[in-house]
């Protein structure tokens, strides 16, 4: 039987290991969010240029699949 200090110890660790992982968890998601955009704003020039010259569709045709 365990004693009542014992349970809210063993709560407070469970409680900060869910917050731990729900913040890297963020933190993952923020970061991957920003390096898309990153990129995107970096190639907007290259992929608008791509798209001009694409004159037979190939472009168009691998951005389907």
């Amino acid at each position: 039987m365990q004693t009542l200090t014992s349970q809210i110890a063993l709560s407070f660790v469970d409680d900060a290991k869910a917050l731990a992982t729900g913040a890297g968890r963020l933190v993952r998601l923020l970061t991957v969010d920003a390096l898309v955009a990153l990129r995107n704003r970096m190639m907007a020039p290259i992929d608008r240029l791509a798209a001009a010259c694409d004159v037979t569709g190939i472009r168009a045709l691998r951005d389907l699949t």
